[in-house]
């Protein structure tokens, strides 16, 4: 991006940028309502921040990692603090609420099951055009 940016005159350097990021990612945080005792570590600025972009811009994501790395937490951040319109932020108030689809992967996990939250939540989508968003959660998927 740096180099983009220069290409066109505009002198920014590489951490500038990543300055700008975790500034943003920060922000997101600040304005969520976090359990209490909830560290804002890089790796849950990084996944709220990740996911968040991904679905408000309907742009599939995995998020990957060992236990404890904040993937879940971060959903269930997102999750907790988007309800549109009742979101205790206001920021938060002009995005869509989201409608979370949820399947827990396990050995008997099939592709049908799958394939079944995808069709709830299109069906969702279908029958509630307003500020509400369906996103599909799929779980401990691998």
């Amino acid at each position: 991006l740096s180099k983009v940016m220069t290409s066109h005159n505009v002198i920014v350097t590489e951490n500038e940028i990543e300055d700008a990021i975790h500034k943003e990612q920060l922000d997101l945080l600040d304005r969520m309502e976090l359990p209490e005792g909830t560290a804002k570590n890089g790796a849950l600025c990084e996944n709220v921040f990740v996911i968040l972009v991904c679905i408000l811009n309907k742009i599939p994501v995995f998020v990957v990692g060992k236990p404890g790395c904040s993937k879940s937490l971060s959903m269930q951040l997102i999750r907790r603090n988007l309800r549109g319109r009742d979101s205790f932020n206001v920021f938060f108030k002009t995005l869509p609420q989201l409608y979370v689809v949820s399947h827990q992967g396990s050995e008997s996990s099939t592709s049908e099951g799958i394939i079944k939250v995808f069709e709830k939540a299109k069906k969702y989508k279908e029958h509630n055009e307003g500020g509400v968003l369906p996103v599909v959660l799929l779980d401990e998927i691998g």
